[in-house]
């Protein structure tokens, strides 16, 4: 009887043993679910916030870009305008005070480019250097404008040179290559006028000798 009981409360005493483990990885299984369940919320949660975070920084980035080059923008007007007044003021102009040769010209431009450019850039060379072509096309634009020769004025400004240097070399070789437009005109003048003047005194010999001849 004692043997059976024994038996009996041990079959027990393991059975009980077993719920209870089962209760335990049970009560386990629900708690790692929990956790999951909570890392998951807590990561789309930091997801969202990202990307409001990212979302945020490219319109503030986006808005002071612009902004920046707005400024950019106003200030190369600013200074696109300064030139033009610059080389109103000191380039050669149209007439008299204009050099004789393309070189001079060329040269007087090329200085007053060159000082305006160091002076704008007030010892920054990374501004000498975004300042340098945009000051180097109102020369050239000056420089074409201001040719005595209308054709040659032409030619130079359309094949756009993006460099003064250039464009002097240009209208020079231009001038050499092809003849002068107003020797050709003062040499058709002077044909007309001749042909003119032939015409002219053969009526006029011949009206004298008809007078010599008549008779009295």
């Amino acid at each position: 009887m004692g043997s059976t009981q024994s038996k009996e409360e041990t079959i027990i005493a393991q059975t009980a043993a077993g719920d209870g483990k089962n209760s335990a990885t049970a009560n386990q299984g629900t708690g790692y679910s929990s956790i999951s369940t909570t890392n998951i919320l807590l990561t789309l949660i930091a997801i969202v916030l990202l990307a409001a975070a990212c979302y945020a920084f490219c319109h503030f980035y986006k808005k002071m870009h612009n902004k920046w080059m707005e400024r950019q923008m106003n200030r190369r007007s600013i200074r696109r305008r300064q030139t033009s007044v610059y080389f109103e003021k000191r380039a050669p102009r149209d007439g008299t005070d204009i050099p004789a040769s393309i070189d001079e010209y060329g040269s007087e431009l090329e200085q007053l480019f060159t000082d305006l450019t160091i002076s704008q850039a007030d010892g920054d060379s990374t501004k000498f250097v975004v300042l340098k072509p945009l000051n180097e096309k109102m020369a050239i634009k000056k420089f074409s404008d201001g040719l005595k020769n209308s054709r040659l004025s032409t030619i130079v400004a359309a094949r756009n040179y993006d460099s003064l240097k250039d464009a002097i070399q240009g209208a020079k070789d231009e001038e050499v290559s092809t003849p002068s437009t107003s020797a050709k005109l003062d040499v058709m003048q002077f044909s007309r006028r001749s042909r003119g003047a032939a015409r002219s005194i053969g009526p006029l010999t011949a009206r004298r000798k008809h007078t010599l001849t008549m008779p009295r």
